[in-house]
């Protein structure tokens, strides 16, 4: 799959597929998206839950203008949609459980040769980094998230297309 090429002063597309309950945390992330230049990163968020309709007002309430969600959507508009992106989001909040589990999408991601921007606490930053296959940031830091956007939104895309090669061979 791999992802889009940028062009340069396109911001970076980060896309987040899943469920949105509170154990995925993305307040935090709407929360770290309002302290960086929201020119610099697009965030689309696919998926449905307990907190959907929440993230969604949030979202407005803050002017997150680069925030779109999308709702639920079939596999193949998924697909599409990834091969959109330059990046992929993986959130949970810092819970016990979540520091022995890596979510089953870090690995359907990965093998994609899409790279991810973890935010979990346990295994999931460590392997992400290690495989040189994304970035990763401390869950319920804002902060040390919106550095990691800032970061992934310098990139080049030739910096972006080795990560994703790297993850597809991780």
């Amino acid at each position: 799959m791999g992802i889009a090429h940028r062009r340069p002063g396109e911001p970076l597309h980060l896309v987040y597929a899943g469920n949105i309950r509170p154990a995925q945390n993305l307040e935090n992330v709407l929360h770290s998206l309002t302290m960086i230049d929201r020119g610099t990163v697009r965030l689309s968020i696919f998926g449905s839950g307990t907190r959907a309709e929440a993230i969604s007002q949030r979202a407005h309430d803050l002017g997150l203008s680069n925030v779109d969600y999308e709702g639920w959507v079939t596999r193949e508009e998924l697909v599409r949609a990834l091969g959109t992106a330059h990046m992929s989001l993986v959130s949970l909040a810092d819970e016990p459980v979540f520091r022995i589990t890596i979510p089953s999408k870090t690995q359907f991601l990965l093998a994609a040769g899409i790279p991810v921007l973890a935010v979990a606490p346990g295994e999931v930053g460590a392997l992400v980094e290690s495989a040189g296959a994304g970035l990763a940031a401390p869950p319920g830091d804002p902060a040390a998230l919106a550095r990691a956007l800032t970061k992934a939104a310098a990139m080049s895309d030739q910096d972006l297309q080795a990560m994703a090669t790297r993850a597809a061979s991780f």
